[in-house]
């Protein structure tokens, strides 16, 4: 796959917005303008792709979507298009947020990178090689 070839991926509204967290997280520590720049870029593709207003993905608390997945099985599944650039900063984001402690959340963090790793080709440290899988 090509850097600029995009690719789709499924994910939930849940998984969006934990890579939605990891990203937001991740922004403040990205060392370059361009860098910084594409990650704000996936944060609010995803965001408008599963109806979340400015900063309410970033509470996994909400009370809406705490309801909504109790009364609704389906969890807003939608398939989101990244290039390969944008889905390695995913990965890279992913990996500082799994690196961090958050009881309950470490096996879906790593799921979740884990099928970006596997559906657009890059290596588990995010910086782009292939995985050889």
């Amino acid at each position: 796959m090509d850097d600029t070839d995009s690719t789709g991926i499924e994910l939930t509204k849940s998984e969006a917005r934990k890579v939605i967290n990891a990203l937001s997280e991740y922004e403040t520590r990205a060392s370059g303008q361009r860098e910084e720049e594409r990650v704000l870029n996936v944060e609010s593709l995803l965001q408008r792709e599963f109806g979340f207003e400015e900063g309410q993905a970033r509470d996994d608390r909400n009370i809406a979507d705490v309801f909504s997945n109790i009364f609704n099985d389906d969890d807003g599944t939608h398939e989101v298009q990244l290039s390969r650039t944008e889905a390695t900063e995913v990965v890279r984001a992913l990996d500082d947020f799994d690196g961090q402690e958050r009881s309950g959340e470490t096996g879906t963090v790593r799921n979740i990178r884990d099928r970006f790793v596997q559906t657009f080709d890059v290596d588990d440290a995010g910086d782009g090689r292939t995985a050889g899988r």
